[in-house]
């Protein structure tokens, strides 16, 4: 399993932001169903989990 840090002022900002928990998102690291797309639309291209 993959070991997550982040911080819980962020943390809540980003669920304002996103709609989502961190602890819902970080799920689909082991979604067996899951895949990757690299989406290169600015600079610091990131890539997509989905």
């Amino acid at each position: 399993m993959i070991e997550f840090e982040w911080d819980p002022d962020k943390a809540v900002v980003d669920q304002t932001k996103q709609g989502v928990t961190f602890e819902e998102a970080r799920t689909i690291f082991g979604d067996p169903f899951g895949f990757t797309v690299w989406v290169p639309r600015r600079p610091g291209a990131i890539l997509k989990l989905f």
